[in-house]
């Protein structure tokens, strides 16, 4: 487990005894609140990367009360899955999915629909009895 928003950084350890004893997993380590940081992720538009400074100002904290020992052991405890070239054929066919995303939740919801008509084009008619909203995320899984 990684703990999050740790607001002061003298309470990881009571933290991490208490959620190791409660959930009986380990705490890998943690990431402060850091609020400045987090406010400029939630401003910045979705559509473009991120300053690299947000990135170091995170990774620092992360490295600060990370257990990198017990993330290699957990990340060698268990074989890498293999890889073949080709893909094994599936049993079902292709489709499509997409998703309109609420900013404050992550989450769809229909009375969004509307303004996604309206940002990203008409619906199909497939799309329409769904609920669902085309926009420009959009995955095609094989």
């Amino acid at each position: 487990m990684l703990l999050d928003g740790l607001e002061d950084p003298e309470d990881y350890e009571a933290y991490r005894n208490l959620v190791t004893l409660m959930a009986r997993k380990p705490v890998l380590g943690a990431v402060e609140a850091l609020p400045e940081v987090r406010a400029v992720i939630r401003k910045s538009p979705r559509d473009q990367p991120l300053d690299d400074d947000l990135f170091r100002k995170l990774g620092a904290s992360f490295l600060r009360f990370a257990d990198l020992g017990a993330i290699r052991s957990l990340a060698q405890s268990r074989p890498f899955p293999s890889v073949s070239a080709e893909p094994e054929p599936l049993p079902y066919r292709r489709f499509r999915v997409a998703y309109a995303q609420d900013e404050a939740f992550g989450s769809y919801f229909p009375r969004h629909t509307r303004s996604a008509r309206g940002r990203w084009g008409r619906n199909s008619s497939s799309s329409r009895r769904s609920g669902m909203s085309r926009c420009p995320r959009r995955s095609t899984w094989s």
